[in-house]
């Protein structure tokens, strides 16, 4: 039996413990595998495997806020540890010191930024080639790439080509961004740049098959004590409505309810809990 099947889940670990103590299980998050997550997994684990291709393939995940990229980007920081290839991670969100892009790229590849270091595609340092190849860094992943896409028509054009330079010869690092639609139309730009560029789009959920599935997959982790068959019509329809389709919406709503099941030993989802778990939130 692999190691994933010997794995408990919180409903088999949880489903005995106090309701605090499962309150506090359910609050936590957790991986919940679905196709259209898979698909772009496995877009990456086939890019990486590609070597010595000029330009390196590249890839940009487009959602609108709360469907799911961050998630995503946590399952790849994660499985990229058992990768001979190395990944880097860097996250135009989090730039307190209001670094440069340049900046942000070179401290993402842990390059030592020097004063008065240039970074165009001309000049480059040659140090910075060496450490990509003896640290066998493939990619680099970018969170919120609009960020350093809308700006400026001068700064665009230098992050652009930074971007460009990065996925060509002699670097070839393959971009694999995530970011909203201002960030697919801000790569439109550059004709060349875009056609590197394998999209893909995170959608709103819809009442089929794989939402069904994943909401199957979420019930196996909440440790309530009677099923709630979360794949029915009348639930899933309700999250829907009131998640409007957008994943992190279905998350907190299923957590919501689930809380509100423990509080009111009702121990099941229902539809009445789902409305009152969007209702109280986390005020419960």
């Amino acid at each position: 039996m692999t190691a994933e099947g010997l794995r408990k889940t919180r409903r088999e670990k949880y489903c005995g413990a106090s309701d605090l103590k499962r309150i506090e299980v359910i609050g936590r998050d957790i991986w919940i595998s679905c196709p259209r997550h898979q698909s772009i997994t496995k877009t990456v684990d086939n890019i990486l495997k590609l070597k010595d291709v000029e330009p390196a393939p590249c890839m940009l995940v487009c959602g609108e806020g709360g469907f799911g990229k961050t998630a995503l980007i946590n399952e790849l920081k994660m499985s990229s540890k058992d990768r001979s290839e190395a990944i880097r991670f860097m996250s135009l969100a989090d730039n307190p010191g209001m670094l440069k892009f340049s900046d942000l790229v070179m401290s993402a590849l842990v390059v030592p930024i020097l004063p008065g270091r240039a970074t165009t595609r001309a000049l480059l340092p040659p140090d910075i080639v060496k450490y990509v190849r003896q640290s066998n860094i493939r990619a680099l992943i970018i969170d919120e790439m609009q960020s350093s896409l809308t700006v400026s028509r001068g700064e665009q054009e230098r992050n652009l080509l930074l971007i460009k330079a990065l996925s060509g010869a002699p670097y070839r690092l393959s971009i694999i961004a995530f970011g909203t639609s201002a960030a697919k139309n801000a790569l439109s730009v550059d004709a060349q740049l875009s056609r590197r560029y394998e999209i893909l789009e995170l959608q709103r959920w819809t009442l089929d098959d794989e939402f069904r599935n994943f909401l199957a997959s979420w019930e196996n982790e909440l440790p309530l004590r009677e099923d709630s068959r979360l794949y029915r019509d009348d639930i899933a329809k309700t999250l829907l409505l009131h998640s409007n389709g957008v994943m992190d919406f279905v998350v907190k709503g299923v957590k919501w309810a689930a809380i509100q099941a423990v509080l009111t030993g009702e121990e099941k989802i229902t539809k009445e809990l789902i409305e009152k778990g969007f209702a109280t939130r986390w005020s419960y």
